[in-house]
């Protein structure tokens, strides 16, 4: 029997030990930090539409005389303008851990402005293009970016006056290109190569003067500036 009870002792010894060591290793949490990957990194494009909203001035640069009301310098007035923005967009990202850095351009048809009477002037003003490049910089948690960007706007933008009242009736229309800044922010979440987000983008645009002949072949020449707020849908796909 002794051979016996010697064998068990030693099995014993051997496999408790070793149960120990694997119930310790299942029991104690890793110090280690989980791998981290590099979703957010490389290409990607996408289109984006939203409501634009904001406000606008009519002013005089220059004028050859005739039936403009105002003169130089004086301005139409300030008028706020509603609509919609819509377009592509397309970046490159650079993911290092959860910090995020990159740059976006966009292109996008604008659909907003306004029309106004100033005794027997009547004007309008549209902005119909707006383009943007920007960087962004954000913090990314799993699949979902929280960003910040800013950069350089600029929107194409016209403006037509009629004045049909005897004996300086007249009328003119010009375009221009208006340029400025944007600032703003937004969330993406990425669900496998896609993209959802939703983005707020403040635009500050310069005067643009804009130069032409009038009916009467008499220069003339206007301006136009436009600050504006945009909230924008966002669906994309990462290359």
């Amino acid at each position: 029997m002794k051979p016996i009870w010697y064998a068990a002792i030693i099995v014993g010894s051997l496999a408790g030990p070793a149960n120990a060591t694997d119930l310790a290793s299942s029991a104690a949490p890793s110090l280690v930090p989980a791998s981290f990957d590099l979703v957010w990194s490389g290409l990607y494009a996408g289109l984006h539409g939203g409501r634009a909203w904001g406000n606008s001035s009519l002013g005089v640069t220059a004028t050859g005389g005739g039936w403009p009301e105002l003169g130089p310098g004086e301005s139409y007035g300030t008028f706020d303008m509603d609509g919609f923005l819509a377009g592509a967009f397309g970046g490159y990202n650079y993911q290092m851990g959860r910090l995020l850095v990159g740059v976006e351009a966009s292109a996008n048809y604008a659909g907003f402005g306004y029309s106004g009477v100033l005794a027997d002037d009547v004007f309008e003003v549209n902005v119909n293009f707006v383009a943007t490049v920007t960087g962004r910089i954000g913090v990314v948690a799993d699949n979902w970016l929280f960003y910040a960007k800013a950069g350089y706007a600029g929107a194409g933008v016209s403006a037509s006056l009629v004045d049909a009242s005897a004996p300086s009736a007249g009328s003119w229309s010009g375009n221009g290109w208006a340029h400025g800044y944007t600032v703003g922010g937004g969330v993406d979440v990425l669900l496998g190569r896609h993209i959802l987000g939703v983005e707020y983008g403040y635009f500050s645009l310069g005067a643009a003067d804009m130069s032409a002949l009038d009916s009467n072949s008499v220069a003339q020449v206007f301006n136009v500036d436009a600050r504006f707020h945009a909230v924008l849908g966002r669906i994309g796909t990462r290359f």
